[in-house]
Parts: structure tokens; C-alpha cells; sequence
């Protein structure tokens, strides 16, 4: 029997009324409970800047690195994103 989860760890500035930016690291893991072991699955590292035009629209700008395991944990795959999103609230 095997559980999985993860934790985010962040911190969070506000620069003025309209913008803040973000820093986190996100761990995942896996639980084996036969074996008694914790096996690290994946981490992300990541910052974005975010920018609310109004109560309706925001841009959020951003980076993320993540380290993941394809096969075993000594089997480590890293990749890089550069993220945008809109956000429109109706």
C-alpha cells in the first residue's frame, strides 16, 4: 500500500495595491507502508510576479523549475517552465 502527497512551502510580497510577487518549493513523496520508507518523488522551485489591471483581470507571470524522478529516485529528469496565466473573474 502506497500513499503520496505533498507540502508547499512559500513566501508571498506585496508590492503595491495591485501587485506582489511569490517564491515556493513544492515537495512530493510517496509513502510505501509495507516498507516503512519515504521516496521522493519530485520538487518544484518557482517565483512568479502578478499584476491585477482591476477586480476582474489579473496577469500572473512566472518561472518554474522541477526535479522529478522517472524510474527510482537516483533516476532524476529536470525541467524548466515559463508560465502566464490570465485570470478573468466573472
Amino acid at each position: 500500500i502506497r500513499t503520496r502527497g505533498r507540502k508547499r512551502f512559500g513566501l508571498r510580497a506585496r508590492l503595491s495595491t495591485r501587485t506582489s510577487i511569490q517564491a515556493f518549493d513544492e515537495l512530493f513523496y510517496q509513502y510505501a507502508f509495507n516498507s516503512q520508507t519515504l521516496q521522493f518523488d519530485q520538487n518544484r522551485l518557482g517565483i512568479s510576479y502578478t499584476h491585477n489591471f482591476n477586480s476582474h483581470l489579473s496577469l500572473e507571470t512566472g518561472y518554474q523549475f522541477t526535479r522529478r524522478s522517472v524510474v527510482n529516485p537516483k533516476s532524476m529528469v529536470s525541467d524548466h517552465a515559463l508560465q502566464f496565466n490570465i485570470a478573468i473573474r466573472l
